[in-house]
């Protein structure tokens, strides 16, 4: 159960201009960035506050693309001010316009008021003609054709459960999805650094974690198929820092698992060319019945020994 306390802290705002922020026209967004701006700058006794965009996001709940389209709103309507622009080490510095006479943002009543200005006159005047003989004619109507619809008009349906492929997700969400590109990928080593590293790109404009998750799940089936050792699969953080997702858009891209078949087959043919005299099927058979030979050491070294002992005893008969 929550139980806020004033000795936990308090903003002090002035009630003119909680009166007045009532009577303009802000949206949710807007209205939810504007009570955040005043918790980081009245809320610590300041005028102005350092506020990153990736903060706001965090702190509201909003999406990354409202956060940034309300805030220039309110910035354009010289609600908020930046004091100071943002830097490469440092966050843009903001400051609530008190001074709400400078906002230009619409007034609540500002139509009912223009509405009510439409029927309000300086002068009005005497409707009783001067003339007695004054006559009013009948006034038929215009005529109206009937209107025929169209017959090439064409309503285009809207399927509501189309999938939409292109919404951008939000950092929260970019950030989550870490899990499930560690749980792909092959090597299991340095989680937390590799994890650093994700949060990192999540903030990269252009960074999609769909493509990178894709690129280490082909990477994995690549490295299985050429029975890539273990020490040789990339560290996760160097599959990061890389950006090596984008050299696996499929399985294999480089044909690696198919040229290494090829290979082999290619020097069975050789071997068997060489043992058996051209015919590649005798030799084939030659091959794998030597095969045969070298799996029985103890018969074969036999064989050998028999072999030597016969040509040293040939070799002793020329000498003499």
């Amino acid at each position: 159960m929550a139980g806020p306390q004033l000795g936990d802290g308090f903003t002090r705002i002035a009630n003119e201009l909680l009166d007045a922020v009532c009577r303009y026209k802000f949206n949710g967004a807007q209205f939810r960035l504007i009570m955040k701006v005043w918790r980081q700058t009245y809320g610590y006794s300041k005028k102005e506050n350092k506020l990153a965009i990736t903060y706001l996001i965090e702190a509201t709940g909003l999406s990354e693309s409202a956060v940034k389209k309300e805030m220039k709103a309110l910035i354009d309507a010289n609600v908020l001010i930046v004091t100071k622009r943002q830097t490469k080490i440092d966050s843009r510095h903001i400051m609530f316009n008190k001074n709400y006479n400078e906002w230009k943002i619409p007034k609540s009543g500002d139509e009912m008021a223009d509405q009510l200005n439409l029927f309000s006159s300086d002068q009005v005047h005497d409707c009783t003609p001067n003339d007695s003989n004054f006559k009013v004619d009948d006034c038929d109507p215009h005529q109206v054709d009937d209107c025929v619809p169209r017959n090439d008009f064409k309503v285009h349906d809207c399927d509501p459960n189309k999938e939409i492929k292109d919404l951008k997700k939000s950092f929260k969400e970019k950030e989550a999805m870490f899990e499930t590109f560690y749980g792909v990928y092959p090597r299991k080593q340095s989680k937390k650094k590799a994890q650093e590293i994700w949060k990192r790109l999540c903030k990269k404009e252009g960074f999609d974690p769909d493509v990178a998750i894709l690129g280490a799940k082909n990477y994995g089936k690549t490295c299985k198929q050429l029975e890539t050792e273990l020490k040789y699969i990339a560290h996760p953080t160097t599959f990061l820092n890389q950006e090596r997702w984008s050299d696996y858009p499929t399985v294999d891209p480089e044909g690696l698992a198919a040229g290494k078949q090829s290979k082999f087959s290619s020097n069975l043919d050789f071997f068997a060319q060489q043992l058996g005299g051209g015919n590649n099927d005798q030799g084939r058979g030659n091959l794998i019945a030597s095969q045969s030979i070298s799996s029985l050491p103890e018969q074969t070294s036999g064989f050998q020994r028999e072999s030597t002992d016969i040509r040293n005893l040939g070799t002793g008969a020329t000498r003499r």
